[in-house]
């Protein structure tokens, strides 16, 4: 059965560390739903798998709690061949999918720097411009 297509936004895992993290923004899309989250992580790969770490809670991405086993479940049998892919003609914004049951989920994760934050203080533009260079 369809699920009705919804969006869901869920608030930061934790707070902005300055120069050591970023802000990561992950876009979720599986049976018609799409959720937003975002996650204070080192690169991409650890915010997916913070992201990943969210699912006991699965509300916060709107999913109901069978939804959240079993995507947990198929990421954690994959982790070993993941790859984030980057996007062409993009910087710090990555992809994957993975195939779930018979649906295919999408995972769009983005480098993201907080309107609310001065670029110019603490470290934050120099953790920016380092994330530029990984992705």
């Amino acid at each position: 059965m369809e699920s009705p297509a919804k969006d869901f936004v869920a608030n930061p895992s934790s707070e902005w560390e300055g120069n050591t993290t970023l802000l990561f923004t992950v876009i979720f899309e599986f049976e018609g739903l799409t959720s937003v989250a975002q996650v204070v992580a080192e690169d991409a790969d650890a915010a997916f798998r913070k992201w990943t770490q969210g699912l006991t809670r699965p509300q916060d991405y709107g999913l109901e709690s069978q939804q959240a086993m079993l995507i947990g479940k198929t990421i954690e049998r994959h982790n070993e061949r993941r790859k984030l892919t980057p996007l062409g003609g993009t910087q710090s914004v990555w992809c994957t999918t993975e195939t779930i049951g018979k649906e295919l989920a999408l995972f769009n994760i983005i480098a993201t720097l907080p309107e609310a934050l001065d670029a110019s203080e603490s470290g934050a533009k120099k953790a920016w411009k380092d994330g530029q260079r990984k992705g």
